[in-house]
């Protein structure tokens, strides 16, 4: 009796064995290049053409997406191949592109654009981690001279908010009319500081210089700032629908 015991509970063992070693990943387990985590990025996006952003997207499946408002275009890019840790895919429309890669921790390490037509082009983004947290702006600054009243210099970008207090953003340099800038026309200049925000203005501050804006619906337009030789004017933000 004892013997039967033993042989029955020996096979048992070799059965419940052979099941496990049949056992392998599943097909989009792989532990050394696993799916990407699921995420969402909003991106400011200028080139020395257009300005605008987009919207990356990665779902639980690893599939991503890039929905971009550049100017008056919009365009998706996309790739039916899972994105993966350690792995670098394309996304694309046929003609415009983004070749994004990410490092053994799931961390955005290549994000490069390739958009014909567009010669010069700077971006920047943070990921979306709660609806809203995020917002993207594009719009105009134009720089009066107390001096002779006349436009001084035009700056063209893009304004990212973050719900944390911080901003960043991307101008590119449309017009000078001066001798003083260093700078040159069609120039790339990138900014960064903190915001104070209530029911009707948003307080932009960088190097101890505060910029009023009153909100006007989708749009952030500046009150009349002085600094220096310069009195800032006519600049305005609409919010891009990237959400």
């Amino acid at each position: 009796m004892k013997k039967t015991l033993y042989l029955l509970l020996g096979l048992f063992i070799i059965l419940i064995s052979c099941s496990k070693s049949g056992e392998g990943p599943e097909p989009d387990e792989d532990p050394k290049n696993p799916l990407a985590p699921a995420k969402t990025y909003l991106g400011m996006l200028v080139t020395n053409a257009e300005t605008g952003g987009y919207k990356l997207s990665t779902n639980s499946s690893g599939i991503t997406m890039a929905n971009i408002t550049l100017g008056s275009n919009t365009f998706t890019l996309t790739n039916n191949i899972p994105l993966r840790n350690n792995e670098t895919i394309t996304l694309t429309d046929g003609s415009n592109s983004i070749k994004l890669g990410l490092d053994k921790f799931g961390k955005i390490s290549t994000f490069k654009f390739t958009l014909p037509g567009h010669t010069k082009i700077t971006h920047d983004f943070l990921e979306l981690k709660t609806e809203g947290a995020v917002r993207v702006f594009t719009g105009t600054q134009n720089f009066l001279r107390k001096d002779n009243n006349e436009v001084d210099e035009t700056y063209i970008g893009s304004l990212i908010l973050n719900n944390d207090g911080k901003w960043q953003s991307i101008d590119r340099i449309d017009a000078i009319n001066n001798t003083h800038n260093p700078n040159s026309v069609g120039d790339h200049l990138t900014s960064d500081g903190t915001y104070t925000e209530n029911e009707t203005t948003i307080d932009i501050t960088a190097q101890n210089i505060t910029l009023s804006f009153v909100k006007d619906g989708n749009k952030i337009v500046l009150m009349t700032s002085s600094f220096n030789n310069e009195v800032l004017v006519n600049a305005e933000y609409s919010k891009l629908a990237l959400e």
